[in-house]
């Protein structure tokens, strides 16, 4: 039996995720608008197992590799969702982005793209900063979950679901087996 590395289904996943996601829009009549909403569903995924692997893990263990995997994964998918909503669709025009976005919602993307770099970047050096990657998922998830919950059109909702979902669940698993533990 072969061993698979940690990173490979992560791996796997950002590419099967980004072609659907860059290819399935060629048929739609606004192309650029599309591939931005493509790639931010296609994030939301690839986060859920680094967002339940933090749930699981914080103050028990370290996150590991696996984790670390999907984290990037998923930092990758929102670079590629950045390039399409602010590079191509406003022409990487600052004042055109704040102005159609509003200040809270364009301002949150870019800090929050700052701020997982960073985390990823600490992940990827050894450096053990678990507060860092507990505030730049907790960030993450306002970001996906107001947009998508809130504001979202079909099918924007159900990709806040899911990962809605996967944080209750992920949370009663880990509260179930605290109690358990103390039983």
């Amino acid at each position: 039996m072969t061993a698979t590395s940690p990173s490979a289904p992560a791996l796997l996943a950002f590419a099967i995720t980004m072609a659907v996601a860059l290819l399935a829009p060629l048929a739609s009549a606004d192309l650029i608008h599309d591939r931005t909403r493509f790639t931010i569903w296609a994030t939301l995924l690839l986060a859920i197992p680094a967002v339940v692997g933090l749930v699981l893990a914080i103050g028990r263990a370290p996150l590991g590799r696996a984790w670390r995997a999907w984290w990037t994964a998923a930092l990758a998918g929102y670079l590629v969702h950045l390039w399409y909503g602010f590079g191509v669709m406003f022409a990487g025009d600052l004042a055109a982005t704040f102005a159609a976005q509003g200040t809270l919602v364009a301002g949150s993307n870019f800090v929050l793209v700052v701020v997982w770099l960073a985390s990823v970047l600490v992940a990827w050096l050894g450096g053990a900063a678990t507060w860092l990657h507990a505030a730049v998922t907790l960030l993450f998830c306002i970001n996906a979950l107001t947009s998508t919950l809130l504001f979202g059109r079909p099918p924007s909702p159900l990709f806040g679901a899911a990962l809605a979902a996967a944080i209750v669940v992920a949370a009663a698993v880990r509260w179930l087996g605290r109690r358990t533990a103390h039983n």
